[in-house]
């Protein structure tokens, strides 16, 4: 599927609501998250994060609504990780920061809820704990 060098770390996959799979890995190569999409003539391939340290340890999700989604690690400082969200927008991602100090963001499992909002589970190495976020939709009077 991918042929540009050491590729396929913490894989992750999903099938979307047309049955068509989608997986989510780390480049070792290219330092940096990339993303596969199944089509008729083989696998649609690009990249979520230029950062070069993020996407270790994602996890990826697909909502409802058929929006694709990746939580994963921010390895910028090694000793203390960060958690990030992506989600894709069209052809873009926009990532966004989940938490700070997490001194971890390991063993990351994404999913939606019953709303649709992301939940993610992960261990904050730090700590030596486990630990949950969830987005929720705030209700306005």
């Amino acid at each position: 599927m991918d042929k540009t060098g050491p590729t396929g770390w913490f894989t992750s996959l999903a099938i979307d609501k047309k049955g068509t799979p989608i997986i989510a890995y780390w480049s070792q190569l290219e330092k940096n998250p990339k993303f596969a999409v199944a089509t008729d003539t083989g696998w649609r391939i690009s990249s979520v994060d230029h950062s070069r340290v993020l996407g270790r340890s994602a996890s990826l999700a697909i909502s409802k609504s058929g929006q694709v989604a990746i939580a994963s690690s921010d390895d910028t400082d090694l000793g203390s990780p960060m958690l990030k969200y992506s989600i894709q927008d069209g052809e873009l991602w926009k990532t966004s920061l989940v938490d700070l100090n997490v001194g971890g963001g390991y063993q990351i499992s994404l999913a939606f809820t019953t709303e649709g909002m992301p939940a993610i589970s992960y261990y904050d190495l730090s700590k030596r704990r486990l630990k949950f976020a969830e987005l929720v939709q705030l209700k306005r009077p």
